[in-house]
């Protein structure tokens, strides 16, 4: 009977063992390390906790709720990774950015991700937000931008997107879309693929043109536009600043799915340019803090595994 239900208790708990001890292969250099830092928190666990001798370390720990050494050590490296990949460029840890060069290694190929770069700028005052805006608004002097982004899976691999359409009055202009890095989300989509609307816009423009409007479906995306930039994409952000307040673009909130043909356009462009997977060679390539922080989130789950 007892056996029974020791059996039964292991059955519950399958995975404690597995998520408190030492599972994958590390160097011999930081095996005794680990052992240490291990023992150091097994210890505190058992000073707390009203443990007999013999308890199993995995129990221990588990009740106290510690992880152990080696978790503890993982997941203080990748939230230092994620720190180094979110670092000013004038900041002195950027040089850790860089592949070692030595010549014991003279024909070793070094692919380290490309971390996004904070640019340090004022924050702008927000602004009262506008209503929507229908294509029977358009002017024939205006330029209205229209932009959306898109995240989705095909086949496994995430895709990510951008679609822009411009618009002189009623007659649609110019599209155009692309794809940005994979190590991002749809709201990194939705701010790249507004500034590539915005710089064709200005592309086309004209000394007749009364003013340039950009719609957009994405609420936290007008307010980044408007006032302090995110983080993640914050490049993207910052030039839009800039051109917004030295061509004076006004901007509007175009709900999405509600039948507008500059949204609707603007929605497909997107799909296709996330599923044609044509990216451009600037910093829209790179991956955004949003997309880091995600796969650091994920290492991290894995590290309690």
């Amino acid at each position: 009977m007892f056996n029974d239900l020791r059996t039964q208790r292991q059955r519950l708990k399958p995975s404690a063992a597995a998520g408190y001890n030492r599972n994958q292969l590390v160097s011999t250099k930081l095996g005794p390390l680990i052992d240490k830092v291990n023992k150091i928190i097994v210890l505190a666990a058992r000073g707390v906790l009203p443990a007999w001798r013999t308890a199993p370390t995995a129990s221990v720990l588990r009740d106290a709720g510690l992880p152990s050494g080696g978790t503890a050590l993982e997941h203080a490296r990748i939230r230092f990774a994620l720190r180094l990949r979110t670092l000013d460029a004038a900041h002195p840890l950027t040089h850790w950015f860089r592949a070692p060069r030595g010549r014991y290694w003279p024909n070793r190929t070094f692919h380290p991700a490309a971390g996004p770069i904070l640019q340090k700028e004022g924050r702008k005052k927000p602004q009262r937000s506008t209503s929507t805006h229908g294509g029977s608004q358009l002017g024939r002097d205006t330029i209205t931008v229209f932009s959306d982004g898109t995240e989705q899976y095909k086949d496994g691999a995430k895709l990510v997107g951008y679609g822009y359409a411009v618009y002189r009055g009623q007659t649609l202009a110019r599209t155009g879309s692309g794809a940005i890095n994979s190590i991002s989300h749809v709201f990194d989509a939705e701010a790249i693929g507004a500034l590539k609307g915005l710089q064709c816009a200005l592309d086309i423009l004209q000394p007749t043109d009364e003013r340039i409007w950009m719609c957009i479906d994405s609420t936290s995306v007008i307010w980044c536009m408007r006032a302090n930039a995110s983080n993640t994409s914050q490049w993207a952000f910052l030039e839009c600043h800039t051109l917004i307040d030295r061509y004076k673009v006004g901007i509007k909130w175009s709900p999405g799915h509600m039948g507008i043909e500059g949204n609707e356009a603007a929605d497909e462009l997107a799909n296709t340019g996330a599923n044609e997977g044509r990216t451009d060679d600037d910093r829209s390539a790179e991956p955004t803090i949003s997309g880091i922080g995600t796969t650091a989130k994920a290492l991290a789950d894995i590290a309690n595994v």
